[in-house]
């Protein structure tokens, strides 16, 4: 594998985005949501989760393909049933996965259902047309969200079909990688407990599974 992006393009004020910043705070939410202890981070980016994480008091492990992002582990995600030795309650990987051509997608999606002991955590980024989107802050009840969102499910391919830096293979919504063949992988090797789309961040879709008991 080549490596896609510089670390300097983990630089907090060009890439921390408010909408990145809230896809961080989904992560998080969801961890605590669980009943995990251990957790294997697959892709330490600029470190904020983790450090948040690990601030919270999870045993955070991390694992990336690139060293000089300092992770526990190094290695490359299509070869972490033979680096990983040992299964931890949650696999988090979000916004990694889309960076490694699609035809890997499912073989790593078996992979850590043999690696988590009880959930994993991924989300994926969405490409789609967005028609409307809306929070509304009410008072004493919840807030309501509308959104709506026309995945582009005439488009193929993505970008990309052979190396390059900082670009995704594809993206969940496009005709050859739909919303329902996505669904069905995940459903083959793990129950799917949630699915949706952040209001404040649109463009990633997260998947919260557990592990087939």
């Amino acid at each position: 594998m080549q490596l896609q992006v510089e670390p300097s393009h983990y630089d907090f004020n060009r890439y921390v985005s408010n909408k990145r910043w809230n896809s961080y705070y989904y992560q998080i939410a969801e961890i605590t949501k669980l009943k995990v202890k251990s957790i294997l981070l697959i892709g330490v980016g600029d470190g904020i989760v983790v450090n948040v994480l690990r601030g919270l008091g999870y045993d955070v492990t991390t694992f990336d393909f690139d060293d000089n992002l300092k992770p526990d582990i190094v290695g490359s995600v299509c070869d972490i049933d033979t680096i990983i030795n040992k299964k931890y309650d949650c696999i988090l990987c979000c916004q990694v996965l889309e960076h490694l051509p699609f035809d890997k997608f499912e073989e790593i999606i078996k992979k850590f259902s043999n690696i988590a002991k009880e959930n994993v955590i991924i989300s994926l980024p969405y490409n789609r047309i967005k028609i409307f989107v809306s929070k509304i802050y009410m008072p004493i009840i919840h807030d309501i969200s509308f959104k709506v969102l026309v995945p582009k499910f005439w488009q193929l391919k993505y970008r990309m079909e052979k190396e390059g830096w900082g670009e995704h293979y594809y993206e969940v919504g496009i005709k050859s990688v739909s919303k329902k063949k996505i669904r069905k992988i995940l459903n083959e090797y793990f129950d799917l407990i949630n699915e949706y789309i952040p209001i404040e961040n649109v463009y990633h879709r997260f998947y919260i599974l557990g592990v087939k008991k």
